[in-house]
């Protein structure tokens, strides 16, 4: 068994002292860094009996292998205990060198680990790393990780169902044509988007701006347009047309603008195509995710695309 206890000298330092199993040899480490070694002291006895004698002069004190349970100094800031076995006796003998395991790579902390603290640190970092790349592969989109509820699928069913009558398919590419001449005035980013009654009179419209500001898509622009001229009221009147599919972004803003119908021309795969970077979710899905809030009466796409996609794809870089 090893013994250790708290010493105080008289001259006022306090260490700590470790005592291997047959009591005959002992190692006082000082708080100030200085080693002294302690022999023929019987673990027994109590420490008015203890005698310390200075360790040969050059040599370090040999230790025999720490049991578990051994108490060791506080070793001050900055410092470590390198352990390895002598080749002439076949004890283990430490080294007080510079410290280099620093708290979490800070060379001005006190803080430090010793080597076995660090390695499992990292074990456990590179297993919780381990994990979270397991499960991200795992997910491959949004629906994945949040499954569509019943309502979800219900509004997802609806808007994917519906089909305009010819007539209607009509009306909506006059409407189309408009706002892709209107488009074609901002060649590198062809997006624009009207906002229009249901007779199709121009209520609003909007150019793609976002070399000026990240937020202003056609789509915003375009809502930011109509309230300036009519207020934030009267929504139900509405339609919209743009060039693209919208975004995330704006596809949020018609939801809670609650605007009825929304016609597009260009999808996101066809506008990721060009080089545009897109957020990689369809307008319909995010609107049957949106039921809560938002129930158009129909989400159309692919009206006028074989203009607006070669748009797209010839634009200048």
């Amino acid at each position: 068994m090893t013994f250790g206890w708290s010493s105080k000298r008289s001259d006022g330092q306090a260490g700590q002292t470790t005592i291997n199993e047959n009591g005959r040899c002992a190692v006082i480490v000082l708080r100030t860094g200085r080693r002294r070694t302690v022999t023929g002291v019987p673990s027994g006895e109590p420490a008015a009996h203890r005698v310390e004698t200075p360790a040969r002069t050059g040599a370090r004190p040999l230790l025999p292998v720490p049991g578990p349970g051994t108490i060791r100094a506080n070793r001050p800031p900055g410092r470590q205990v390198s352990r390895h076995r002598s080749a002439s006796t076949g004890l283990f003998q430490e080294n007080s060198l510079p410290c280099q395991n620093t708290f979490m790579g800070s060379p001005n902390s006190n803080k430090t680990f010793s080597p076995i603290r660090r390695r499992t640190a990292t074990l456990a970092l590179a297993a919780s790393a381990t994990a979270f790349i397991a499960n991200a592969s795992n997910t491959g989109s949004a629906a994945s990780i949040c499954e569509l509820d019943e309502a979800t699928n219900t509004a997802l069913e609806r808007l994917n169902n519906y089909r305009p009558t010819p007539t209607e398919l009509q009306f909506h590419e006059l409407l189309m044509a408009r706002v892709i001449r209107m488009a074609a005035n901002n060649p590198r980013r062809p997006f624009c988007a009207t906002i229009v009654d249901r007779d199709g009179r121009l209520m609003a419209e909007g150019i793609n701006n976002s070399a000026a500001h990240p937020g202003k898509h056609a789509e915003i622009v375009a809502i930011n347009a109509y309230i300036e001229r009519h207020g934030n009221n009267d929504w139900s009147n509405t339609t919209m047309y743009t060039t693209g599919e919208p975004c995330a972004m704006c596809l949020g803003t018609i939801a809670w603008a609650r605007i009825p119908r929304v016609i597009w021309a260009s999808s996101v795969e066809t506008i990721r195509q060009s080089g545009i970077g897109q957020i990689s979710i369809g307008a319909i899905e995010l609107a049957a995710r949106a039921h809560e809030i938002y129930q158009p009466e129909y989400l159309l796409g692919g009206v006028c695309a074989d203009v607006m996609d070669l748009l797209f794809r010839t634009r200048p870089r």
